[in-house]
């Protein structure tokens, strides 16, 4: 009977650990910042660029899926959508304020991955001012 109780308990070990081992196993994006903050932005040249850097510290290709911006004013550029374990890539993302506003702006780059997060949102911000000539 102990004998029995015993291999049971190992089977269910194994199981477990054979489960733990595939839930940490597939694509990991390690961002280096989730935020640019471009300070002030005087309105005669409201052009600014950050850029987000990533790896896939996972054991399975990390692909990113269904990148949007959330304006017009800003475009998102993936060095490549499919990152391989170890690899790194790099979002590019641009704001374009040329319109007649003034004052604080965040907008973001949202995409979904294959892998965790699944869900990953980049914001680029600043504060938009009177140009210099003004």
């Amino acid at each position: 009977m102990n004998i029995k109780i015993s291999f049971l308990l190992i089977v269910m070990m194994l199981g477990l650990q054979i489960a733990s081992a595939r839930q940490q196993s597939g694509s990991k994006m390690i961002i280096d910042k989730k935020i640019a903050d471009f300070g002030e932005v005087p309105a005669d040249s409201c052009v600014r660029t950050a850029v987000f850097t990533f790896t896939n510290a996972g054991d399975e290709d990390l692909i990113i899926l269904t990148p949007r911006t959330t304006c017009k004013c800003t475009t998102a550029e993936f060095s490549s959508r499919v990152i391989k374990p170890g690899e790194s890539g790099t979002v590019k993302v641009t704001w374009n304020g040329t319109d007649k506003s003034l004052g604080h702006f965040s907008q973001n780059v949202d995409f979904s991955t294959n892998g965790k997060p699944e869900y990953v949102r980049l914001t680029v911000e600043g504060t938009k001012v009177k140009a210099s000539s003004d």
